[in-house]
């Protein structure tokens, strides 16, 4: 990758990134292992990154790391497409690698090196999929790292955020579940101070009349809105939201403030 706080690049940002991943490890307790593929700047595709790796080197590394550590599970934060090209050579690569590691036809030197084919019995790829017909609206006020829109990933995933004159903003949980609907409504947000050092809870609406409301007035007036709204796009940058037409606005912190009280109204 590049270096926003430092003058390092190439060979210098790889020893800092190194001893980076070496000091992790000791926090995590992980055992660290490494292709010794080049480090540079930021790549789009994994083709410009084969382009400095080359393709056959990489799998032979990673075959041989396969073949030397003989795990039974392999996990990867990486699958083929999506991120950026570093990331994307190296899950294309271990994919490839999880059949290849197991022919002894393939990289015969490593046989006679004492290496012995071998086969993993799973791989796991951290992916999210919406790619298959389930329709996922999110409205993220801040900083969101998915990438919404990309075909045949995320293409069903829709980011929008709402930044107005209001801090406060309601955090629900909807899911049509097939007719079967399920509402849940918490305090907290969806950030790594809440999720990974607090206890945090979510709370099921199970009153009907309630759960309409919440689901009706709050979180699909929002989705709706096009006066504040910004649209996250695939390539990570928004665009405002604008209404097709003049009498079509939806304000939904201006609608809220005139509807106020009006829950306290009804039977």
């Amino acid at each position: 990758g590049q270096n926003e706080i430092g003058p390092e690049l190439y060979e210098e940002l790889a020893v800092l990134r190194t001893h980076e991943t070496a000091n992790a490890s000791k926090i995590t307790g992980a055992e660290l292992h490494f292709l010794n593929l080049p480090e540079f700047g930021y790549s789009k595709s994994r083709e410009e990154t084969y382009a400095l790796w080359g393709r056959e080197v990489a799998l032979e590394r990673m075959v041989r790391k396969i073949r030397e550590l003989r795990p039974d599970v392999i996990i990867t934060h990486h699958p083929p497409q999506g991120g950026h090209g570093h990331h994307q050579a190296i899950g294309d690569t271990l994919q490839k690698a999880f059949d290849v590691s197991a022919d002894p036809k393939a990289f015969p030197e490593h046989l006679q090196e004492g290496l012995e084919p071998w086969q993993a019995a799973r791989l796991y790829v951290r992916a999210f999929r919406g790619g298959e017909g389930v329709r996922i609206d999110l409205q993220v006020r801040g900083i969101c790292c998915l990438r919404p829109g990309v075909a045949g990933l995320s293409d069903t995933i829709t980011v929008t955020s709402i930044v107005g004159r209001f801090l406060e903003h309601s955090r629900i949980y909807y899911f049509h579940n097939g007719g079967e609907e399920e509402l849940y409504i918490g305090s907290a947000d969806l950030m790594p101070r809440n999720l990974d050092s607090r206890v945090e809870i979510l709370v099921p609406v199970e009153d009907r009349r309630l759960r309409d409301l919440v689901r009706d007035d709050i979180l699909f007036l929002h989705l709706a809105d096009n006066v504040k709204a910004r649209v996250l796009l695939s390539d990570g940058t928004y665009a405002r939201v604008v209404p097709k037409a003049p009498d079509q606005r939806v304000h939904t912190q201006m609608l809220r403030l005139e509807q106020r009280g009006g829950w306290l109204a009804e039977d």
